[in-house]
């Protein structure tokens, strides 16, 4: 079990077969119980936004999935992610925001939001006709 590899790596099996040496890796044919969860993560928030669209669009989001929620015993929670990133979607306007064309730099964009003066000083000279802040 676990023969070293000319690479200095590990397989997880050999055999020897008519005197040929035969390196077998083994792998789940099937996704993982965390895979599966996740999964069922994605769908459930993918059906909240779904709902949320006003006309069919096509959006694109990226979800760390090392922020997503635990138990108190270190376990992925489906139901406290799915209640996170649904709570982000609905905050964020995104159902509104689907079908923008553009590019939106968030970073920036809440670092004015959070200074409502600066956000309505650059608003006044002109600066952001498009961003509409959201009260």
């Amino acid at each position: 079990m676990y023969p070293l590899l000319a690479t200095g790596g590990f397989s997880d099996l050999l055999v020897n077969i008519g005197g040929k040496r035969v390196y077998i890796e083994v792998g789940n044919l099937s996704p993982s119980r965390p895979e599966k969860k996740i999964q069922k993560i994605l769908n459930e928030t993918a059906f909240h936004l779904w709902r949320r669209l006003r006309s069919p669009c096509f959006l694109e989001i990226e979800i760390d999935t090392a922020q997503l929620a635990l138990t108190r015993q270190g376990h992925l929670s489906a139901t406290g992610s799915v209640a996170k990133i649904n709570n982000e979607i609905d905050r964020m306007k995104l159902g509104e925001l689907a079908g923008f064309e553009g590019l939106i730099l968030l970073d920036e964009a809440i670092t004015i939001c959070r200074n409502l003066t600066v956000y309505q000083n650059l608003q006044a000279r002109g600066l952001f006709p498009l961003i509409h802040l959201i009260s």
